[in-house]
């Protein structure tokens, strides 16, 4: 294990995933609001950058790596 740099939001019940070699924080809450931001995470360089947002903000959902995409699965309800 190793420290990396901390977030831009504190968040937590985010998604994660790792494509291309970065690594992906997706949605989340920070407290009781829940996120559309999605940042990356750069090792060569140690910073996390906030990238494109979702167009819906989500938490505790899933996310799975196909044809080179990270997709975002919400929960049915």
């Amino acid at each position: 294990w190793t420290s990396c740099a901390p977030l831009n939001i504190r968040r937590h019940q985010s998604a994660v995933c790792e494509l291309g070699g970065y690594l992906y924080i997706i949605g989340g809450a920070e407290s009781w609001n829940c996120l559309n931001t999605v940042e990356r995470y750069n090792p060569e360089n140690n910073t996390w950058s906030l990238i494109a947002p979702m167009n819906v903000a989500r938490r505790g959902a899933g996310v799975a790596v196909l044809d080179g995409k990270c997709w975002d699965i919400e929960r049915g309800k």
